[in-house]
């Protein structure tokens, strides 16, 4: 009896949910293959290479920076000595 009314009051909560989830294996955008078929170890290095292009471009932004206040540009004649 008490199994019943437990068996009852699930399938109730169940029957109250509207939301069904697509289950299926979308094409990952990042890697341009499904997940399954890229390997973890792949995907770990993809990761990494991106993190370091993407701190190499915030690196060369920064170098930037510095140099966009900086007004002094010297005129250099290189002129060669003759000895006598």
């Amino acid at each position: 009896m008490k199994k019943n009314l437990e068996e009852e009051k699930k399938l109730n909560a169940e029957s109250e949910c509207t939301f069904k989830p697509m289950m299926e294996l979308t094409k990952d955008s990042k890697f341009g293959k499904k997940a399954e078929e890229t390997s973890f170890l792949e995907r770990t290095r993809l990761w990494a290479q991106q993190k370091k292009e993407k701190i190499e471009q915030f690196r060369i932004k920064d170098l930037d920076k510095d140099l966009v206040g900086c007004t002094f540009h010297p005129q250099i004649v290189r002129k060669k000595a003759f000895l006598s």
